[in-house]
């Protein structure tokens, strides 16, 4: 026979601290079976505040107070020998910052829910654009190495409790970003870096395993846009009519073999004095004359994964 509330609540208790919080204390009679019923019993009578609830008594309503976690019960007006009948169960409400919000007490830890968290981590990248996407080079057209900048990244941490633990599955997803859009980004800006995990134990010699991922976030995807530059391109720099060092172009040599000029058609690029050159090419391997788009190459170094087959949420 489960124990039974006697009336409404006993005792009441209200403080305030110097930040504003309230705190309530509130306290129930309960009864239950002698030589049957005990404290544990007396706590979970029903009818008594669940956790999460919020304060609502007599024609008090308090929605910014929480029933916490925190009770107590103890034997009320019995004798010493004699058995237990009426325990005093008292609870606390508060409107302070809880860490953990619920409506019911969890014992089996395979029932909790995930746990996210976040930071960002400083690194450093190579800057080859600026940020207007214009390349950074010489005013004669060098490209300028070695330039690093800051760059911090957000991360996204999710640890959850789980039966059975997957290496094999979630192995093969580190390093690959997310095939779908999640949490509210497009596909291939998450990335999944590492992923730590233990064997723990609960109740009587029963397991289960505590799993951590760790992404990082690029709003801008994982994947590089990168402005070749080649020493060898199709076509050639030629001295023809005139001595002013002209760029051929493999569209231009039929023009210039039918005015009976002889013209070296090897690939590679040469400044007019003969040293070697470097100049940004074209989609065709033409050396690009600045007009247009700037010829870019994009790189996807990272494969794809579906990250909600590891129960990942899809939003917040």
């Amino acid at each position: 026979m489960a124990c039974q509330i006697i009336s409404g609540p006993r005792m009441f208790d209200l403080s305030r601290d110097k930040e504003g919080h309230r705190t309530y204390n509130i306290a129930h009679l309960v009864e239950g079976t002698p030589g049957v019923d005990g404290v544990f019993s007396a706590l979970n009578t029903p009818g008594l505040p669940a956790i999460g609830s919020f304060w609502n008594f007599l024609s008090e309503t308090d929605i910014w107070a929480y029933c916490t976690a925190e009770a107590s019960v103890k034997v009320h007006g019995s004798d010493e020998g004699h058995k237990p009948k009426i325990f005093k169960v008292s609870q606390v409400f508060t409107t302070k910052p809880y860490s953990r919000c619920q409506d019911d007490s969890i014992e089996d830890p395979l029932l909790e829910p995930q746990k996210i968290s976040g930071s960002f981590i400083k690194t450093t990248v190579a800057a080859t654009v600026d940020k207007d996407d214009e390349p950074i080079e010489t005013p004669t057209g060098e490209v300028i190495n070695n330039m690093e900048f800051d760059e911090n990244r957000p991360t996204v941490r999710i640890e959850q409790n789980v039966t059975a633990l997957g290496l094999a599955t979630f192995a093969e997803m580190v390093d690959k970003v997310n095939v779908s859009p999640l949490w509210g980004l497009p596909v291939r800006c998450i990335k999944l870096s590492n992923v730590s995990w233990s064997r723990k134990v609960y109740g009587t010699c029963d397991y289960y395993y505590t799993r951590t991922f760790d992404f990082d976030v690029n709003f801008n995807t994982f994947d590089k846009t990168v402005y070749p530059r080649c020493e060898e391109v199709k076509g050639h720099w030629s001295v023809l009519d005139s001595q002013a060092a002209t760029w051929v172009t493999t569209t231009d040599l039929e023009r210039y073999f039918a005015k009976g000029h002889a013209a070296d058609v090897s690939l590679g690029i040469e400044r007019k004095l003969g040293q070697p050159a470097k100049t940004y090419v074209d989609a065709n391997g033409e050396r690009w004359d600045g007009t247009g788009a700037q010829p870019s190459v994009l790189v996807q170094k990272y494969k794809e994964a579906d990250f909600t087959t590891l129960g990942i949420p899809i939003t917040w």
